[in-house]
């Protein structure tokens, strides 16, 4: 049995890493974070190629943008839970 020819076990990895990002993404989606995540990505990237040790302003402007783009998600995140709550009121206001 040739293993890069079987789909069998290749299918089932690609299945289980399917799921798994799906439901990463369903949960940063739901928090409105997926910036961040892109964010954390990108700072892990360029810290595994030592850009923040070479140079501490790439460093600072980094998580400044990580922590204005962490604030912009919380606050769109609180306007879409309270927006909810006022379509909640008025479709109760609408069944009257």
């Amino acid at each position: 049995m040739i293993l890069h020819k079987s789909n069998l076990i290749f299918g089932i990895i690609k299945t289980i890493f399917s799921v798994c990002f799906k439901v990463v993404y369903k949960v940063l989606s739901l928090f409105c974070m997926q910036g961040v995540f892109l964010l954390a990505i990108l700072g892990l990237i360029l810290q595994i190629l030592g850009v923040f040790s070479s140079n501490k302003l790439v460093l600072i402007i980094y998580l400044t943008v990580l922590g204005f783009t962490a604030i912009i998600s919380v606050c769109i995140l609180l306007r879409k839970i309270f927006r909810l709550d006022k379509m909640e009121k008025n479709n109760k206001e609408k069944e009257k």
